[in-house]
């Protein structure tokens, strides 16, 4: 399968600003539906516009859109799982994910596709997966300091600069902790700078201006399940306290006991 221009656009929209899925797909579904049934280019829409729209709840990956979801007896709808979905979706999603630039599309594409078990090397998916992850939330920090820096851009507490800057910082965190979740459980070699990074998201969350206490909590949370990451992952949880725990303890919660 040759992917097609203007699809690979709308995959590509906002790659360079690293605008998050959720617009992405939003590209995806008007090109949907401006193309006409049966067209390549509309089933390639399709599949793409569905990647988007998958979630990750409890483990699983559900396509949370109507026109990707399945009708139960009673007339609910629920998500479908990537493994619901139909192979062609499988192969759209492979043509692309060597196509597109915008590595967190790159990276769900690939995510799906180990989810799916899909080609003959799913591992590769994977691998993929972790590299794009990555790739994404050193872009979406790098982003967040330029604007943070820019002198149009100087941030008020509470205004609109600070807000994108807060935001892009999260998605980072939460492309890294997708990067870990997939390392771990197979134990790739490179968990174990995946978990570095984790930890040094954590204390350059303590030295960002603008208190954003959600980082460390997403940084500390998978790593409290695996005793190797515990001496690092105290050291971060010492400093955090001296920070935080006069105000809130909120981002507490993780403990190093294995007890909630």
């Amino acid at each position: 399968m040759n992917a097609q221009p203007a699809v690979l656009n709308a995959v590509n929209s906002g790659a360079d600003s690293l605008e998050p899925l959720r617009k992405v797909g939003r590209e995806l579904r008007a090109g949907y539906l401006n193309m006409a049934p049966g067209d390549e280019e509309h089933e390639q829409f399709a599949a793409l516009w569905a990647a988007m729209e998958f979630r990750l709840q409890d483990g699983t990956w559900g396509a949370v859109l109507g026109p990707f979801r399945t009708t139960e007896d009673n007339g609910d709808l629920v998500p479908r799982t990537v493994k619901d979905m139909a192979p062609a979706f499988f192969d759209t999603w492979a043509a692309y994910a060597s196509e597109t630039t915008h590595p967190l599309a790159r990276a769900r594409l690939h995510h799906l596709l180990w989810e799916a078990r899909h080609g003959t090397r799913p591992i590769e998916h994977l691998r993929s997966a972790v590299h794009s992850y990555r790739a994404g939330t050193r872009t979406l920090l790098t982003r967040a300091e330029e604007h943070q820096g820019s002198t149009a851009n100087l941030p008020e507490p509470g205004g609109a600069a600070t807000f994108e800057v807060g935001l892009a910082r999260l998605r980072a965190a939460d492309a890294l902790v997708l990067a870990h979740g997939l390392a771990a459980t197979t134990r790739r070699p490179e968990c174990t700078d995946i978990v570095g990074e984790m930890i040094a998201l954590g204390h350059a969350a303590l030295d960002w201006k603008t208190p954003l206490p959600d980082v460390l909590t997403r940084m500390a949370a998978p790593l409290v399940a695996s005793k190797d990451n515990w001496p690092a992952l105290h050291a971060l949880l010492e400093r955090a306290a001296d920070e935080y725990c006069g105000d809130s303890a909120a981002w507490c919660a993780p403990t190093m006991s294995g007890e909630t």
